[in-house]
């Protein structure tokens, strides 16, 4: 048994009781406690501490998430093992997206509690550790950690701003996607809490090109004649998942539907389209496509959730035009 394992002969909770009775929950507990025990070594010492805590307050959480509100057994097993699942692909570093490059990358974890000059708050994210020393990983490294800073720093001005003696607090979780061995990007997901009634969304991206250690802007993969092509193109894809998403479930026409949408994007949502657009932070890069994400309440009501607006590989590369798009 790997020694990060819970110790089936005394357990502590009806989750441990729940996996140690289960022969598969058992199973994916061990690999989680595996990649656990494997990575530990290779973080350095602070981030081994944080690692560790945060396992400890992941383990906690179990029963927030599968315990009382899970009535059924197997409701309870489908969600422990979801949860192992991702919480192993989190520990072993496992692109959402492509084979990974040469240099691994590690779980890096921030975490910081609430004060009178800053959030609680908790990311889960990805840097190249210790080892990282060339100038690509260094800088991707760097510009992570930069940008969970920045997220954190907003969070508290958002409060600060609508109620200075309020509390508040952030999550942010990251997936790891490759277009190419040389062209790594962590996707970071951020919610904010500030005792608002929906919470505040964001999605934000590091987008680096080891090979040349520069972290891509959008004027470095697009001329700027391609801006407005581009925002024209993701602008005609949001209309028309607004649109589906309004005439689904209403009686509106689709007439009606699209006149109101029209009126919303000219009013609101042009400049933030336009603005998410030219910010390769906000793009998320697949070996196959990209997108440029739009989280709740970006361009639309909270109950409509996200959006996205994608383009094929051969569409960014007739945008990209002689440069060519980043993944050949």
């Amino acid at each position: 048994m790997p020694a990060a394992a819970r110790d089936c002969a005394a357990p502590k909770s009806d989750i441990d009781a729940a996996i140690c009775g289960d022969a598969t929950l058992k199973a994916a507990d061990e690999e989680m406690a595996t990649a656990l025990a494997a990575v530990l070594p290779l973080v350095g010492p602070e981030q081994a501490a944080r690692l560790t805590e945060n396992q400890a307050a992941w383990e906690s959480d179990n029963d927030t998430q599968c315990g009382k509100a899970a009535t059924l057994d197997e409701n309870r097993a489908a969600c422990l093992m979801t949860r192992m699942a991702a919480r192993t692909a989190y520990l072993s570093a496992s692109p959402l997206s492509g084979l990974g490059g040469p240099e691994r990358l590690l779980p890096w974890v921030y975490s910081q509690p609430h004060s009178e000059t800053a959030c609680a708050g908790t990311a889960e994210t990805f840097d190249f550790g210790p080892a990282g020393k060339t100038p690509g990983t260094v800088a991707f490294s760097r510009a992570v950690h930069d940008r969970i800073a920045a997220l954190a720093a907003s969070a508290f001005a958002r409060v600060a701003d609508n109620d200075p003696e309020g509390t508040c607090a952030f999550a942010i979780g990251g997936d790891i996607t490759y277009a190419s061995p040389a062209l790594v990007a962590v996707n970071m997901r951020s919610f904010f809490d500030d005792d608002a009634e929906h919470g505040h969304y964001d999605q934000v991206s590091v987008v680096a090109d080891l090979a040349a250690a520069r972290i891509l802007t959008f004027d470095d993969v697009f001329p700027a004649a391609a801006r407005p092509k581009i925002v024209a193109a993701c602008t005609a894809v949001l209309r028309a998942a607004r649109l589906k998403a309004l005439t689904e479930d209403s009686t509106r026409t689709a007439d009606d539907a699209a006149a109101e949408i029209d009126a919303e994007i000219a009013k609101y949502y042009a400049p933030v389209i336009a603005a998410r657009v030219g910010d390769f932070s906000h793009w998320l890069v697949y070996a196959d496509h990209a997108e440029v994400a739009f989280p709740e309440q970006s361009v639309g009501p909270n109950i409509e959730g996200s959006y996205a607006c994608a383009f094929t590989n051969a569409e960014l590369a007739a945008y990209a035009g002689e440069r060519g798009w980043l993944v050949k």
